[in-house]
């Protein structure tokens, strides 16, 4: 996606500059025009297509969005750039109008597929918790497998260091557990056997063998992960607020685009060159494109930002409340440290150093 809209971008881009050039300097270039509806056209119709894919959609659906009025005000403003340039005998035209709103659009993207990005490598980060292989004990012989492939009940042996493959219950042996990727516990947790642990986590002291009982999309790991993916997924309240207002918006405007043509045509007797005029600026000026990009994008980033530090946002709703937050209860003990045991003071008594470990 970040790979579609940087092309995209670029190419508007460079279309785009140009028709800006030569109608904003007002360059006295041959052909001027003809060069900037050259330039334009592929802007409009293949950099803008999906503008009209999704103004299509939101009409199927009997509904307008930020895409629909995109589509219309671009239209409006290359379609009459367009009637002026053939039939007004080349007169005023508007070709940088669209064209700089669809690149800018483009742009907005890009950076929210960048958001996207970066959003989903803490989940990927999340995902690489769990080790490529095990080493399994199948038909009596201990072998190397790759975690995809174990099943409920399989016996795994995990040695000092490495990481638990899957959710399980140790049935022989004895270690400490670092459990601190779930739990926010500093200090390693014992294991004894018919005590549960978790894939991920990784194993300290001693090696144990213990039973496969979850495997797949039914981890705690896995759970994790679609917590954060449902999350980013969610919309906060703010979110479907902007939508409901896309969907009045659009209509809106568009019925003042056609009262203004109406009164400068009709009731104050303006040609229909300059009406039209007055109502596509309506239509182009009326795009709040980041009514569309500013709430999606900072949901995305803010939940990315949370998991990436540990902290496991549930959605946008949670987001949205947080900043109304006045206390915090935690119901845990020993987890609000850094995980790092330091000396912090200590004393030489009779040759012997007392320390004192925060």
């Amino acid at each position: 996606e970040q790979q579609k809209y940087k092309g995209l971008f670029w190419l508007s881009l460079g279309l785009t500059l140009p028709v800006a050039l030569l109608s904003m300097l007002k360059l006295s270039v041959p052909g001027s025009l003809w060069i900037q509806l050259v330039l334009a056209t592929p802007v409009q119709f293949m950099v803008g297509w999906q503008f009209y894919v999704g103004a299509f959609r939101a009409l199927k659906a009997k509904t307008a969005t930020m895409d629909t009025l995109v589509a219309l005000g671009t239209s409006a403003a290359y379609g009459y750039s367009v009637f002026s340039l053939f039939f007004l005998n080349e007169g005023q035209v508007f070709f940088e109008t669209s064209a700089l709103l669809i690149t800018f659009l483009i742009l907005g993207r890009w950076l929210e597929a960048i958001v996207k990005g970066k959003t989903s490598e803490a989940i990927k980060k999340l995902a690489e918790l769990a080790p490529e292989t095990a080493h399994v004990i199948r038909e009596g012989e201990e072998v190397e497998l790759k975690v995809e492939r174990l099943v409920v009940g399989d016996m795994v042996v995990v040695r000092p260091g490495e990481r638990i493959p899957m959710d399980g219950v140790v049935v022989r042996g004895y270690s400490s557990v670092d459990e601190s990727m779930v739990t926010g516990e500093s200090l390693p947790v014992e294991k004894n056997e018919g005590q549960t642990v978790i894939g991920g986590t990784v194993n300290k002291t001693g090696s144990f063998t213990m039973k496969v009982t979850k495997i797949g999309q039914d981890t705690f790991l896995s759970r994790i992960i679609k917590l954060v993916e449902h999350a980013q997924a969610g919309k906060a309240p703010i979110q479907a607020f902007a939508d409901w207002v896309s969907s009045w918006f659009v209509p809106v405007v568009i019925v003042v685009a056609a009262v203004t043509f109406a009164i400068w045509y009709f009731l104050l007797g303006a040609p229909f060159v300059t009406a039209m005029l007055f109502a596509v600026a309506v239509l182009v000026i009326a795009c709040p494109c980041a009514l569309g990009l500013a709430t999606p994008t900072a949901i995305l980033g803010g939940t990315g930002k949370g998991a990436e530090r540990g902290i496991l946002i549930k959605g946008g709703v949670a987001l949205e409340k947080a900043k109304k937050v006045d206390v915090v209860v935690w119901d845990k003990t020993g987890t609000l440290t850094v995980g790092k045991p330091k000396v912090v003071e200590f004393a030489v008594m009779e040759g012997i150093e007392k320390v004192k470990k925060a």
